[in-house]
């Protein structure tokens, strides 16, 4: 089974109707959790349209995998990680040579995790190891890359223990702090996906600080400045994940928790920095507490899931208009999937990608898409 969605006519068809979509989901892969892997992380995409993907369990000693699937659902497991090593966590990303960059968050040579490069030969090697200390450690919401092969990311632990900001250029001795976490107005413990303008400025959550300890909205310029775009107070959401970016330079995400329900948000960051708070979850048909990165298609609005409720109880893939309108596009019924997470991923030709944790025939997650 899959979720497919038959040109922009279509999507406005079912844009127009509120609640379950009539169109089938497809299931692009169902993982066995065996040596396959098991509880899909997050996806990219190659030119040539393959996903590469991590998961969180399963592979050849049970502590999750680097994995390939093809356009026609072909899945190779490229890597499977080390007991002892530490697993994968948060989003991954693809280098200009089609290497597979990501974090753990433990493990690693100190137990602090580490950034780890997959080549899709299945070679692999650490590009650094977390000490805990002077490069801060236990990363959690993965990493980006710039057209230059620049690694960015965060972690969870720093000289204060409420995180950092960093880069890794390529070549020895590459790594560096650009940013510690403070607490209060500052943030603390940012554990959602970066995203990074055409200017070099950094864009990010964290989880706790601000008002209500419930997370902010960051910038960090190019000359290195940072600067709190907004401070969450539970109300507008807390916890947030990770952000996307549009071509006018709006930001969009989600927060786990908060709202008016409590079941978490969809926010939008206009591109002169005010907060406009898209959408709270009521926690019945539509959902609640997305865990997931945002997508947008040419049809408008943006795309997400939530990991419980909906017809299903088993989450849903839904779209929010920019004047905060939702719909659910698909309800999950726990055979064609369970608790969707992680990022979304739109190709060229705009069709839609996602995850799901669990369900599916083993009950260990599936890959599902849907076509425009």
């Amino acid at each position: 089974m899959n979720i497919r969605l038959v040109g922009l006519g279509a999507a406005a068809l079912l844009w127009q109707s509120f609640g379950v979509s009539a169109h089938a989901l497809h299931t692009l892969y169902a993982f066995s959790g065996g040596s396959d892997g098991g509880a899909p992380l997050s996806l990219v995409q190659d030119s040539q349209g393959n996903l590469f993907g991590t998961t969180a369990a399963g592979g050849a000693n049970g502590h999750g995998t680097v994995f390939k699937l093809t356009p026609s659902g072909t899945e190779t497991v490229i890597y499977s990680f080390p007991a002892g090593r530490g697993g994968p966590i948060g989003n991954i990303a693809m280098d200009s040579h089609g290497n597979i960059l990501g974090v753990t968050y433990d493990g690693g040579d100190h137990g602090y995790g580490s950034v780890f490069l997959v080549a899709q030969d299945g070679f692999e090697r650490d590009i650094i190891d977390f000490d805990g200390s002077s490069d801060s450690g236990s990363p959690r919401g993965g990493v980006i890359v710039d057209s230059h092969d620049n690694i960015y990311g965060t972690t969870t632990v720093g000289s204060e223990d409420m995180g950092t900001l960093f880069e890794i250029s390529p070549g020895p001795n590459g790594f560096k702090q650009l940013h510690v976490f403070q607490g209060g107005d500052g943030g603390a413990s940012p554990e959602g996906a970066l995203v990074r303008d055409g200017s070099g400025n950094l864009y990010g959550t964290t989880h706790l600080g601000g008002i209500n300890q419930s997370g902010i909205v960051f910038e960090l310029t190019a000359s290195g400045q940072f600067k709190t775009l907004h401070e969450f107070d539970n109300g507008d959401g807390e916890a947030a994940n990770g952000l996307i970016m549009d071509g006018a330079g709006n930001l969009f995400g989600t927060t786990i928790q908060g709202g008016a329900g409590g079941y978490g948000t969809v926010f939008e960051m206009k591109a002169a920095r005010t907060f406009h708070l898209l959408y709270s979850f009521t926690g019945h048909a539509d959902g609640l507490y997305p865990l997931c990165t945002l997508a947008m298609t040419p049809v408008g609005g943006v795309f997400g899931t939530t990991t419980q409720g909906g017809a299903g109880a088993a989450g849903t893939l839904f779209r929010v208009s920019l004047i905060g309108v939702l719909k659910t596009v698909h309800a999950f019924q726990r055979s064609d999937g369970s608790s969707p997470a992680g990022n979304l991923v739109v190709d060229q030709s705009h069709n839609l990608y996602g995850m799901t944790d669990s369900g599916g025939p083993a009950n260990a997650g599936t890959v599902f898409q849907i076509e425009e």
